[in-house]
């Protein structure tokens, strides 16, 4: 696998006007099922600097079983990792997933049920 550690295009390389680039990149991390924090945190910082349209700010994880809802105006991507997670549901339905990329639509709701908290970071999409 690449080395995704960074640099000055931040993750991937990407340099803020490659999208299919930084895609393949994240691809790549979740198949690898590691997104680390400091990745998460590049993921973004990346974004941000790219001019990623309405990058939000990211939420503190809720308490198992609570929802939180993109109050925004444009979709998210949640990059969700770590942590012992069960289930992640959007809008009610179960996605079957307990980790990886979930796209919010602007007033959609996601809810984590875990037994140990993950890491997630929300960029705007």
């Amino acid at each position: 696998m690449s080395d995704y550690s960074g640099g000055a295009g931040g993750p991937g390389g990407y340099q803020g006007g490659n999208l299919t680039q930084l895609v393949v990149a994240l691809q790549e991390l979740i198949k690898a099922s590691y997104l680390s924090q400091q990745t998460l945190a590049q993921i973004a910082a990346a974004l941000g600097a790219g001019g990623a349209p309405l990058n939000p700010v990211t939420p503190a994880i809720p308490a198992s079983g609570t929802a939180v809802k993109n109050t925004g105006t444009a979709p998210v991507s949640v990059y969700l990792s770590g942590g012992t997670v069960s289930a992640v549901s959007v809008n009610g339905l179960t996605t079957g997933l307990t980790a990886g990329l979930f796209i919010l639509a602007p007033q959609s709701s996601i809810v984590l049920t875990y037994s140990a908290a993950p890491s997630w970071v929300w960029v705007g999409s």
